[in-house]
């Protein structure tokens, strides 16, 4: 019933194992004549060869360090299981699934090939012919495993993105200085979850791994045990363990090897291998003949009855035990090893399943924590946001709001504190205004009553001497009395401008202001001075024009006012020169004004602006208070710039009125 195959002494058995299997018949000639190669009758014998193919348990590692590392062996096929059905009833199966006994329980098959499921796995049916059936199965993927990939992936991603954050960030921002206290706590909760789910990760791997190998260790154990039983029962009446009968121990360890799913190797009492189920391993020099060197100092002068350590063949790890043999007559006759090839692809498997299951869980969590950071951080920040904006629109002089908070919490007593110094600071601006008012008043008093005692002075001593000319009956007397009458009303005069000065300073008139053109009000303020001979005036205004929101006789006020101490700045026999331009920039309106004067020493820059201080021999030094003051009205600035013998600029800017 065989099939043919290229030699003519070679077939093919389809004996419905699930293994390969082939028999040889190979004739054998007996050749009567010298002469020929072949002679003309019948052979006289033939020898029959049969091969099997050899079954290896998946357990047992050795023999793939028996294959090249040429063949291609995938890893993916030992998570496959298959079944062969011969006129429906199961033959052979391999693998982790239980297949039924009867083909007829996952339904009929027409096709040659059919895909269906069962029992959370995918089945794939192979119609040979009408008499066999190959079902190969395989675990359906889970979700963890369908997602594993986007997983990775996603960790990656994160990665890629917090380094590229850092690096686009790094002269941006400074944990000391930019990093406000809201992020703070967004970042700690994040780094925090990162942390824990790390350290906790690897906890979990390193136990994971310890109970793998603590398993691992246990099963070999066991392992060990039961062979020692089974060797003990069928040696256990031998004295010694001679080489002569070394092919019986072999096939006695190849049997309990493929019942117990592991190789076994038999040393005698000096350590020298006498069988093992794996006997090529130690031909192909892959192993030596003699016993681990540790493992014989353990057994021999420990007198351990049971050890275990790891062992390492090329790049390929195990673990190795020993225990040694017993006799009926409690006599040591020989060492039995184990070596235990657990399956790396498994625990693989299980710390792949585990971290992608981890990973997943943990970024939900990762996101779930950046969401409740953000909110977290924006609760708990949100009362000081609060104490943040009262505290910036505080104004002295002006009602400040309270903050209304009911909890007994830290930001309550912060809220108590802050809502204590409004009470403090209204008590406070109070005082302050008070003082200031006095103050104000008391140093004006001073000021006015130096400025009046000045003019008084000249007018006592002329009433005195009118007063004495009378008496004396002088003959100059109208002529004393034109004089005096002259010195009241220059003195007179002078007490009117002292007080006209101190009232505008005291109070401003109320500001009319409107949308004015300043290329109209800038020429208006030049016409008092285009009769003065030694006043020279050039203007440079552009043709575009420029608006603002201001009293155009205000204005007009501070531009006299400029121009008055630019010309002031002169020498009077020198012709003043004075350059006024104005200009529109962005938003703003820049006006300058410019002379090439005395200029302003360095020393005196500082209190140009400060009111009772002049530069002048004359006059009170609040012109430039007031110009700080209007222009400081119309929401604008004025600033300066000056050098000593070279002249002065005064800026105005002002904002432009759209339409």
């Amino acid at each position: 019933y065989g099939k043919p195959t290229d030699s003519d002494f070679l077939f093919f058995l389809d004996n419905n194992t699930g293994r390969d299997s082939y028999i040889a018949r190979i004739p054998v000639f007996i050749d009567y004549d010298e002469n020929s190669s072949y002679p003309d009758i019948l052979p006289c014998y033939y020898i029959f060869i049969e091969f099997d193919s050899k079954h290896i348990p998946h357990d047992i590692g050795f023999p793939e360090l028996l294959v090249d590392e040429s063949v291609d062996i995938s890893r993916e096929l030992t998570n496959y299981s298959f079944a062969f059905y011969k006129f429906g009833e199961l033959t052979h199966r391999s693998g982790e699934f239980f297949y039924n006994n009867n083909s007829s329980a996952y339904g009929e098959f027409d096709e040659e090939f059919t895909v269906f499921s069962t029992e959370n796995y995918h089945h794939l049916n192979y119609k040979k012919d009408d008499n066999t059936q190959i079902i190969v199965s395989r675990s359906k993927y889970g979700f963890s495993e369908i997602i594993a990939p986007f997983s990775y992936l996603l960790v990656l991603f994160l990665l890629l993105i917090m380094v590229f954050w850092l690096f686009s960030n790094y002269n941006r921002y400074s944990f000391t200085t930019h990093f406000n206290f809201k992020r703070r706590i967004r970042l700690s909760m994040i780094v925090i979850v990162i942390l824990s789910a790390v350290s906790i990760g690897w906890a979990s791997v390193w136990f994971l791994y310890n109970i793998h190998e603590n398993k691992n260790l246990s099963n070999l154990g066991e392992k060990a045990h039961s062979v020692l039983v089974e060797l003990e029962h069928e040696l256990g009446n031998e004295q010694y363990l001679s080489d002569e009968y070394s092919f019986y121990y072999h096939d006695l360890l190849l049997r309990l090897s493929n019942v117990f799913f592991t190789d076994i190797s038999l040393f005698d009492k000096n350590g020298y291998l006498i069988a093992s189920s794996r006997s090529r391993i130690f031909e192909e020099g892959l192993v030596s003949e003699h016993m681990n060197p540790v493992a014989v100092s353990k057994m021999r002068n420990q007198n351990k009855s049971f050890f275990a350590h790891n062992e390492q063949i090329g790049n390929l790890k195990y673990l190795s035990a020993y225990i040694p043999l017993i006799n009926n007559n409690n006599e040591h006759i020989a060492y039995i090893n184990l070596p235990y090839f657990a399956r790396e692809n498994q625990l693989q498997y299980e710390l792949t399943t585990f971290l992608v299951t981890f990973i997943n869980i943990y970024f939900l969590i990762l996101v779930l924590a950046i969401v409740f950071a953000f909110f977290i951080s924006n609760y708990v920040t949100k009362p000081l946001q609060l104490i943040k904006d009262n505290l910036s629109r505080i104004r002295l002089g002006k009602i400040n709001k309270k903050i209304n908070w009911h909890r007994n919490d830290e930001i309550g007593s912060l809220v108590k504190e802050y809502n204590r110094m409004i009470d403090e600071l209204e008590v406070s601006v109070e005082l302050l205004a008070k003082n200031e008012r006095e103050s104000a008043w008391r140093e004006m008093a001073k000021q006015v009553a130096h400025e009046i005692k000045n003019p008084l002075t000249p007018m006592k001593l002329s009433v005195q001497y009118l007063h004495k000319a009378w008496k004396d009956g002088a003959e100059d007397w109208e002529a004393r009395l034109e004089g005096f009458t002259k010195t009241m009303v220059e003195q007179i005069d002078s007490l009117s401008l002292i007080a006209g000065e101190f009232s505008d300073f005291a109070k401003m008139p109320a500001n009319n202001n409107k949308k004015i053109e300043l290329n109209k009000i800038i020429p208006q303020a030049l016409e008092l001075y285009k009769d003065f001979d030694k006043v020279n005036i050039e203007i440079d205004i552009e043709d575009e024009k420029m608006f603002v929101y201001a009293d155009p006789k205000q204005l007009l006020r501070v531009f006299n006012n400029l121009i008055k101490n630019a010309i002031q700045s002169y020498h009077k026999d020198q012709t003043a020169y004075i350059f006024i331009k104005c200009k529109k920039e962005n938003e703003n309106i820049i006006i300058s004004i410019k002379d090439k004067g005395s200029g302003i020493p360095n020393n005196k820059k500082d209190k140009i602006f400060k009111p009772y201080f002049t530069t002048k021999t004359g006059g009170f030094g609040l012109g430039l208070a007031i110009v700080k003051s209007i222009v400081e009205g119309f929401n604008g600035e004025i600033s300066f710039e000056s050098e000593k013998n070279i002249g002065s600029t005064f800026i105005i800017k002002l904002p432009v009125v759209k339409d």
